[in-house]
């Protein structure tokens, strides 16, 4: 689901992130809320990722609130990209 790799500054997102995973994903961010803040970019990997709901998307919007111009988010699958656009996420190398 998520894994932080802090040698990468890499939040990596994998399977399915729906609303019934969406609290477990968010607390293992929170728990590394501090490095994260650290990082001077910050890479969203969301190349592994199978399927999300808007409770994903809603997550990822905090995070580009809270970073602004450190996020950099992946290149995915068409179906994810399609998704993300709805929500005004667009991929940034």
């Amino acid at each position: 689901m998520v894994e932080i790799i802090k040698e990468k500054k890499t939040i990596k997102f994998s399977g399915d992130i729906k609303v019934n995973k969406i609290e477990q994903v968010y607390n293992q961010i929170i728990k590394e809320i501090e490095d994260i803040k650290s990082w001077e970019k910050i890479k969203l990997d969301i190349s592994s990722l199978e399927e999300a709901d808007s409770a994903f998307y809603q997550l990822i919007l905090s995070l580009l609130r809270s970073f602004k111009d450190k996020i950099r988010i992946s290149k995915t699958k068409k179906e994810i990209e399609e998704d993300m656009q709805i929500y005004r996420l667009f991929i940034k190398k």
